[in-house]
């Protein structure tokens, strides 16, 4: 093979920035889930430390998915919206400025839906998402 005939590499390689978004970084809020009853729903707390490297221009949210029960959502107190109304839909919600170092997520399910319902744990699959 020539030298004509080899490919010059710096041909294959792309140039410039990826026009490719980098997907998002997922923090699954497994257990420890803490919960009690509340005036006729049931609240699940769970209490988590804020993400380590973030970069200024870096977004923070926080998504549920396979949703099994009706209610609404609270960060440290801060009320972030409702969750559930469309069980298949994963909800989100952008905590960016929010999120301190120690943070408490609260839960409150008004209704569960029971053909969906996990036998013990959180109304929902929970993580945190990081983008940008």
């Amino acid at each position: 093979m020539s030298s004509q005939d080899a490919a010059d590499p710096q041909e294959s390689r792309p140039q410039g920035p990826s026009r490719q978004a980098a997907s998002p970084h997922r923090i699954r809020l497994r257990h420890p889930w803490h919960s009690d009853s509340q005036e006729g729903a049931r609240r699940w707390r769970r209490h988590f430390n804020r993400p380590t490297g973030l970069d200024p221009t870096q977004r923070v949210w926080i998504v549920m998915e396979r949703i099994a029960g009706c209610g609404h959502a609270a960060l440290n107190g801060c009320p972030l919206g409702r969750f559930g109304d469309e069980p298949d839909v994963p909800c989100r919600f952008d905590v960016t400025d929010l999120v301190q170092l120690h943070n408490r997520l609260e839960l409150t399910v008004e209704r569960t839906l029971a053909e969906t319902a996990p036998a013990a744990g959180p109304p929902a699959d929970v993580c945190l998402e990081i983008h940008g």
